[in-house]
């Protein structure tokens, strides 16, 4: 749930952030929210992979876990 509360609150301030702040106009903030939206949907399947491929499951949980508990 706070997963999905986080993405949507800043899909909201990263367009305002560049069209208020930065003085970047729509189609620019619009192209850089894409590029966003695209990291994050990409960014679990590239993981993954490395995972398989170079660190094998346990320790790539192991290294999940400890980034996550860091913050």
């Amino acid at each position: 749930m706070w997963e999905r509360f986080c993405y949507y609150g800043m899909r909201v301030l990263l367009t305002l952030f560049l069209v208020k702040s930065l003085l970047k106009g729509d189609s620019d903030a619009a192209l850089i929210y894409g590029a966003y939206t695209a990291l994050i949907y990409a960014a679990p399947v590239l993981g993954g992979k490395m995972a398989d491929q170079y660190l094998g499951y346990r320790y790539a949980i192991l290294l999940g876990a400890v980034l996550m508990a860091i913050g």
